[in-house]
């Protein structure tokens, strides 16, 4: 209890309340730029207190946040019908990762005759 943690992963639920906005988040291990990394293995959940509104628009399933904050407290809660104890973030400072760009795709057969590397030569003189 109230140790800092800088926490990231995948939002499950967002649940906006009168106070604070509670962001359901499945933990994933963070890379050295804090950005949550894609894997299959999960460190449990936790739910970010976050003072104001949150869009779940925005704050979609799916998308990775990370947030730094102290720990404070638990909370009871259930996933599906297990019954499970969420640590509670109270956030101070927090960062939506924008969606991964879809990969560029290079074609290894691809030829362009007019490319040459020194284009000061022109075409008769080589």
């Amino acid at each position: 209890m109230g140790v800092e943690v800088r926490w990231g992963g995948e939002i499950v639920a967002v649940d906006n309340r009168e106070e604070a906005t509670l962001v359901e988040v499945v933990s994933r291990e963070l890379s050295d730029r804090g950005r949550p990394r894609a894997q299959d293995r999960s460190q449990g959940r936790f739910r970010a207190r976050i003072s104001g509104f949150l869009d779940p628009a925005v704050y979609d399933t799916g998308r990775q946040i990370t947030v730094v904050g102290p720990v404070s407290g638990l909370e009871e809660g259930k996933v599906g019908d297990y019954p499970y104890r969420f640590p509670i973030v109270a956030v101070d400072t927090y960062y939506l990762w924008p969606p991964p760009s879809e990969p560029r795709h290079y074609d290894p057969f691809y030829y362009d005759p007019f490319w040459h590397p020194y284009p000061w030569y022109h075409y008769p003189y080589y």
